[in-house]
């Protein structure tokens, strides 16, 4: 049945005892259910007893309201009837499936009944939708994914059951999830769906006591059961799934099917989704980087660690170049941590490496340890360079790093080919063998096009012949000292000695080569293929000393299988693998930088300051027959520093872990030039008799020592190294520069009691720790300030991590009034911070300058021109603020008559409170206002205080006041204030709220 109209009748009786006049009301409430809106008043109904009206009823906002006339009190224990129609208010039935009705009764009972509405047409779907993917923040809460969001963890499904509310019995979900899915345990939720006549859905959460969850004995999925054996509602069973990430990152479209199975069919119904996720490319724990730089001596390296932040402990990081290629260059290795988004690129600025106290790093030549390093959820970025050996050519340096993570280190390499010698080809290879022996490898390439050729006849001729000594020393019966290939591969085709003939060869044709010595090669039956020859020359002395070496060769191409008959031409221009190459280099590098020596008590003296040279020889490790290093003064001021004769230590650092030092007198000899602007060390042959000595010798080999530094002119200090050998000199310089100072000037700015800004300047000095000459302060205080009291000039040196003040001679200060200047005599200074104070203060007039600086230089030895800094202190803003902050009307609490506005007038506060620069020194200021004629100003309501002074009271003459305006002489100085006041609103409309003030005459 459908209902969409009720009517009530409510039985009425008038008592003996109670009086009932014309006009007296009497009012029942409509039920709920009736309709709020239904409005009978315009048509009053009569209410009839014994054909005589005793009143009349209406119906109005859900009441029924009777009013009687004078007939009603004639009829005592009578009853009449009000009969009241009406339709049902639906709203009733938004969000509910029925409405429960009840209607009192007078006996205490009542009438109930259960309504429904009439149900609008729905027609539902079973159906299976996934969520939007997402991932746990730090806080372990949900951070949803937008569109182009990558890399979530996890995704919530929802499986709709029974969206058409039939009535089901023995219904069960079995779930089987799709590959890369994993049931999050304990994450179901399940909600009755309770639809309401316009098929609004309201859910509400079934307690768990009403349904199973079983997990499948195989495989990811699960079967949720009603433990009830029919279900007649919608349900929504929502699950948390976590996300397998692809290999290597990616899309990856996640299926998952759900089946329903209740009474009547067994085979259930399947629905079924997809999730689509992306992923960012997976990151390597590890990345290495390496690349040359215009330096051939010198590679950069760099190394992305973690970078997709995984929690991977605390580890050490290894890394090791290939063997003999070089060492780490010290001061260039750089730590950073940073942050990387998901992508691994690195978000902001690179920022400060880690300061090397807050790690713990072990070198070791070619290899060095980051140890301990915290890889929890840290990213780092590491730089370094290495250095390159001496005689490589086209040699690929391997460098690797790995980490000590887990039973599996992860682990990451690069190489860069180098090349090291000037070679002009592609045919020459200079090194050095196990003995020290520096050799060329040559590579003779033939026949690259695989011509079908019968022979290859190749003379090649590297020594001058005749009387002349060799270069180079070469034995064509010696066959370790070369090999043949063919077509490239070195392992499989290497040609056997008994199939190609090589002999001595003297040059004797009438060219620039006559005369010349070396050897001829023969292959016979060449055939179509690409031929390579290696060989093997090595250096005499006298080769070693030669500027230049060259290596000609001539190839013919001929077609008899014996090296017989006509050529199939002359060698074309430009292809004969003509070589030149100079000779080998042992290798000497040379640094020098600033040190303090020890104290007596084993600690840094700061007073004083030496420079400490290094040399280093034998790079290439060469075996050395002879060998002598020496080193010169060379900068115009040599005069002013000296060797300290007794710092010397030479070392053997083939082992850089463990260094040996050579004793002076048994293994080398020290002596210095007569004037004292260098010095030669000789290394001695071996005596086997007396057991001293140490050449031959192919060791590496560092000379460290010290100089004093220029106090003189403090200019910069050169010194140049000369390594001389069987092979030729080498000669390396290096140049420490000048000592600097560095300045910052600083101020703070403070308001004395009087409302005058003092100005605290601070100069800091020498934060380059250097020990400096005849240092002088100038500060040029004119521009902005008052000439400083010299009481206030202190000058501090940090000690430890303290600044303590240092006393200043009587004369050290001196002023020039002219300028605008003082200048402080400090005099000699050592290797730590410094810093000067004083005070000033600042006028109302310097104020009224767009800007005001104030420089300070320092000058010192080395540097008349001197070191500057400037503080610039910007010009203050005067800042007005007026607001209305309250309106209150006349009522019963308060006495008011008229309404009332509060204001307030802010004063100088400056748009930053905390800065005293931020506000105006004010000079004669005057505050004025001017009310709105639609109001009139409450005289006595005005205060004036002054802000963080509680004690402050304005003279009463200062304020002058009328009916709509008033003007306040405000105190002179660098002091902001607060006016309040009320105005009394004698019209309306009002005709604005808009107000003028200014300050006037500011001095």
């Amino acid at each position: 049945m459908t209902l969409n109209s009720v009517q009530i009748v409510y039985g009425l009786t008038k008592p003996n005892v109670l009086e009932v006049a014309a006009g007296d009301t009497y009012t029942i409430d409509l039920p709920e259910f009736f309709d709020k809106d239904h409005d009978t008043s315009s048509s009053p109904t009569s209410i009839i007893i014994e054909d005589v009206q005793i009143g009349t009823f209406i119906i109005k906002n859900g009441q029924v309201i009777i009013t009687f006339n004078e007939h009603a009190d004639d009829f005592d224990n009578q009853e009449f009837f009000v009969n009241v129609s009406g339709t049902f208010d639906t709203d009733v039935f938004l969000g509910v499936e029925e409405v429960d009705i009840i209607v009192p009764y007078s006996d205490g009972t009542s009438f109930e009944a259960t309504i429904r509405a009439e149900q609008e047409e729905y027609e539902g779907e079973d159906k299976k939708t996934p969520g939007i993917g997402y991932y746990f923040n730090d806080q372990d809460e949900k951070v949803y994914l937008g569109e182009d969001g990558k890399n979530p963890t996890h995704v919530d499904w929802t499986v709709r059951v029974n969206d058409n509310a039939e009535t089901l019995s023995n219904v069960k979900i079995v779930d089987g999830l799709g590959s890369g899915l994993t049931l999050v345990a304990d994450s179901f939720v399940v909600e009755r769906i309770i639809r309401d006549y316009q098929n609004n859905e309201t859910k509400e959460v079934v307690p768990e006591g009403e349904y199973t969850v079983t997990p499948d004995d195989v495989g990811p999925g699960f079967t949720l059961e009603f433990i009830d054996d029919n279900i007649s509602h919608a349900y929504d069973i929502t699950y948390t799934t976590a996300l397998t990430k692809p290999d290597g990152g990616g899309d990856r479209d996640f299926n998952n099917t759900a089946r329903i199975i209740y009474e009547g069919n067994t085979e259930g119904k399947d629905v079924s989704n997809e999730f689509e996720g992306t992923w960012s490319e997976t990151l390597p724990v590890i990345v290495k980087e390496g690349s040359a730089t215009d330096d051939p001596h010198r590679l950069d390296w760099t190394v992305r660690y973690n970078f997709g932040k995984e929690n991977l402990g605390t580890v050490t990081l290894t890394d090791t170049l290939s063997t003999g290629h070089g060492a780490l260059i010290p001061g260039t290795l750089l730590v950073y941590e940073v942050n990387t988004d998901i992508d691994g690129n690195i978000v902001g600025e690179l920022g400060d490496p880690i300061d090397d106290e807050d790690l713990d790093i072990d070198i070791d030549g070619g290899t060095f340890s980051i140890n301990d390093l915290d890889a929890n959820g840290k990213a780092y970025y590491i730089t370094f360079s290495t250095s390159v050996p001496v005689g490589l050519n086209d040699v690929g340096i391997t460098n690797t790093i790995a980490d000590d993570a887990g039973d599996d280190p992860n682990t990451a390499s690069d190489t860069v080919t180098v090349n090291t010698i000037p070679t002009g080809g592609k045919v020459g290879e200079q090194l050095v063998d196990e003995e020290g022996n520096p050799y060329i490898e040559w590579t003779i390439t033939m026949n690259t096009e695989k011509v079908n050729v019968g022979s290859i006849r190749v003379y090649d001729v590297f020594n001058p012949g005749g009387t002349n000594p060799d270069y180079l020393d070469f034995d064509t019966s010696d066959t370790s000292l070369f090999e043949l290939y063919k077509d490239g591969n070195k392992d499989e085709n290497l040609i056997s000695y008994d199939d190609f003939s090589i002999w001595d060869y003297t040059h004797t044709e009438d060219d620039e080569h006559n005369g010349k010595t070396g050897f001829e090669l023969l292959i016979p039956n060449a055939g179509p293929h690409k031929y390579e020859f290696v060989y093997r020359t090595y250096y005499t002395v006298t080769g070693m000393n030669q500027p230049h070496l060259a290596n000609e060769a001539t190839l013919l191409f001929l077609q008899g299988g014996d090296g017989s008959g006509p050529g199939i031409g002359d060698p074309i221009p430009g292809t004969s693998p003509d070589y030149s190459i100079t000779g080998p280099k042992a290798g000497i590098e040379k640094s020098g930088y600033y040190v303090h020596p020890e104290n007596t008590v084993g600690t840094e003296d700061e007073t004083t300051q030496l420079i400490q040279w290094s040399i280093v020889i034998n790079e290439s490790r060469i075996l050395f027959d002879e060998l002598e290093v020496s080193d010169k003064l060379t900068s115009d001021n040599k005069a002013n520093f000296t060797y300290d004769q007794t710092s010397f230590v030479v070392e053997d650092i083939s082992n850089a872990a463990s260094p040996e030092t050579l004793t002076s007198g048994d293994d080398y000899t020290l002596t210095f030039d007569p004037d004292g602007s260098g010095f030669t060390i000789t290394f001695i042959d071996y005596d086997s008799s007396t057991g001293k000595g140490i050449l031959p010798s192919n060791a590496k080999f560092r000379i460290s020592y010290t100089t004093s530094v220029d106090d003189t002119t403090n200019l910069e200090h050169e010194n140049e190294a000369s390594l001389v050998w069987q092979g030729g000199t080498e000669k390396k310089g290096d140049t420490v520069p000048e000592r600097t100072s560095g300045i910052d000037k600083a101020a703070d700015i403070t308001i004395d009691a009087n409302g005058n800004k003092i100005i605290n300047w601070t100069i800091d000095f020498n934060s380059e720790e250097n020990v400096l000459k005849n240092v002088k302060l100038t500060d040029k205080y004119s521009s902005v300030g008052s000439k400083p009291e010299e009481s206030s000039i202190k000058l501090y040196k940090l000690v430890g991590f303290d600044y303590v003040e240092q006393t200043l001679a009587g004369t050290a200060i001196t002023f020039d009034d002219d300028e605008g200047t003082f200048t402080v005599d400090i005099g000699d200074i050592d290797a730590v911070p410094y810093r000067l104070t004083y005070t000033s203060t600042l006028s109302a007039a310097q104020e009224l300058e767009n800007a005001v600086s104030n420089s300070a230089k320092i000058t010192y030895t080395g540097n008349t021109e001197g070191e500057t800094d400037s503080k610039e202190i910007p010009k203050p803003e005067l800042v007005i603020d007026k607001n209305a902050t309250d309106l209150e009307k006349p009522s019963a609490d308060n006495d008011l008559t008229k309404p009332q506005i509060s204001w307030s007038i802010a004063v100088n506060i400056g748009e930053d409170s905390t800065n005293p620069n931020n506000i105006v020194n004010l000079q004669n200021a005057v505050l004025k206002d001017i009310i709105p004629g639609d109001q009139s100003l409450l005289i006595d309501t005005i205060v004036v205080s002054r802000v963080g002074d509680t004690d402050f009271v304005l003279d009463d003459d200062a304020i002058t006041a009328g009916e709509n305006d008033f003007s306040i002489e405000l105190p002179d100085g660098a002091y902001g204030y607060l006016v309040t006041f009320k105005t009394e609103i004698l019209e309306y409309p009002a005709f604005s709220y808009a107000y003028s003030d200014e300050i006037e005459d500011l001095g």
